[in-house]
């Protein structure tokens, strides 16, 4: 099964930590753990910085950036992309590599 969730924000760098609370709840909900999750998400609002800031101006095509976070198969990945630009891949985290969720006993 594919589950996409994409985001659209407009050209405003203070929405950066939205797009890092989006990639965490995205990332729990498709079985990483907590702490992993957040750190993951923390490297997703960097990224999503960049492209929010400083960009803006007559020069600039185009008005926003889009997320888009994908889960398939065993891999999930966030694709960020400006208006006008080619995509690029922020986080892509293979099965091996995601740390499983804890369960409780």
């Amino acid at each position: 099964m594919r589950e996409i969730l994409t985001l659209t924000m407009p050209l405003d760098p203070r929405l950066a930590r939205l797009g890092g609370l989006a990639a965490r709840h995205f990332l729990r909900h498709n079985g990483m753990a907590a702490g992993a999750a957040r750190r993951r998400a923390l490297q997703i609002e960097v990224a999503c910085r960049r492209l929010l800031g400083g960009r803006s101006g007559p020069g600039r095509q185009g008005s926003a950036v889009r997320l888009r976070m994908v889960a398939h198969g065993a891999t999930l990945e966030v694709v960020g992309r400006g208006t006008g630009r080619r995509p690029a891949s922020l986080l892509r985290i293979p099965s091996a590599a995601r740390p499983k969720t804890r369960t409780g006993s």
